[in-house]
C-alpha cells in the first residue's frame, strides 16, 4: 500500500496517479511478485461527492480496495451494492468484472441501542449473503472489518455481541476452499514413425485437455 486514502491528501488525481505508478514501477523492478494496493476512501466517490470522475484515480495497483462504513454518511441498513460510493468506485475505478478488496468495513450503531444493534447485525448478515451468492460479491478477494474506536474514538464502531456473531458468520461465508489440483493422467503411445524404437507420452488434465 503506497498511500492510504489518498483522496484526503491529494487535490489532483493526476498528481497521485503519477506518484503511485512511478513508485509501483520501482517496486516491480525490485521484484515483480511484489503486490501493491490502492486503498481508496469511498466517501469521496459517493453521488455528489468531491470526486466527479472516479476513473481519473485509476492506478496500476495490483489490488484496488476501498474503505467504507455504514451508519453515518451512508444508512446503517445499506449493504455495499446499495451505496453509490461503492458502486461508482467499483464501476469507474476498478471496472465491472474485476476483483476488488475491502480494506476497512465498519458499521456505526449507538452503544446501548438494541434496535440499532439488531439492525447492524441483520445488515452484516445480508451483506454476507450478497458476497456469497452474487457474481459481483464473489469478486471480493479480501474483506477487513474495523472493530475498534481508533484514534478518532468512535465507540459506536465497536461491535457488540450480536455484531461479532454476525461478522463471524460473514467470515465463514468468505472462506472459500481452494480448488483441487488437476488430476494428470498419462497415455503412452508407440511412435508411428520410429519403427518400434521410440515412444511418446501425452499428459492430460482430468478435463482431457492436452498439456504436454
Amino acid at each position: 500500500m503506497l498511500w492510504h486514502e489518498p483522496e484526503d491528501n491529494f487535490l489532483d488525481a493526476r498528481e497521485y496517479v503519477s506518484y503511485f505508478n512511478r513508485i509501483n514501477g520501482w517496486l516491480k523492478d525490485v521484484h515483480p511478485d511484489i503486490k501493491t494496493c490502492h486503498a481508496a476512501n469511498s466517501y469521496y466517490y459517493r453521488q455528489g461527492g468531491a470526486i466527479a470522475s472516479p476513473s481519473a484515480w485509476r492506478t496500476d495497483a495490483d489490488i484496488h480496495s476501498t474503505d467504507i462504513y455504514s451508519g453515518r454518511s451512508f444508512a446503517l441498513n445499506t449493504i455495499l451494492p446499495e451505496q453509490t460510493a461503492f458502486t461508482r468506485w467499483r464501476e469507474q475505478l476498478v471496472g465491472v468484472g474485476n476483483p476488488y478488496a475491502i480494506t476497512e468495513r465498519g458499521w456505526f450503531a449507538k452503544v446501548g441501542d438494541p434496535a440499532l444493534s439488531a439492525l447492524r447485525a441483520a445488515t452484516i448478515r445480508r451483506e454476507a449473503e450478497w458476497l456469497r451468492d452474487t457474481s459481483e460479491g464473489q469478486l471480493c478477494t479480501s474483506y477487513i472489518v474495523w472493530n475498534t474506536p481508533g484514534y478518532q474514538n468512535y465507540p459506536d464502531l465497536v461491535l457488540d455481541r450480536d455484531g461479532e456473531l454476525a461478522v463471524t458468520d460473514l467470515m465463514h461465508t468468505l472462506v472459500r476452499p481452494p480448488p483441487p489440483p488437476p488430476v494428470l493422467r498419462k497415455v503412452t503411445q508407440e511412435c508411428p514413425t520410429c519403427y518400434g524404437t521410440g515412444k511418446y507420452t501425452f499428459r492430460f488434465l482430468d478435463s482431457d485437455v492436452e498439456t504436454a
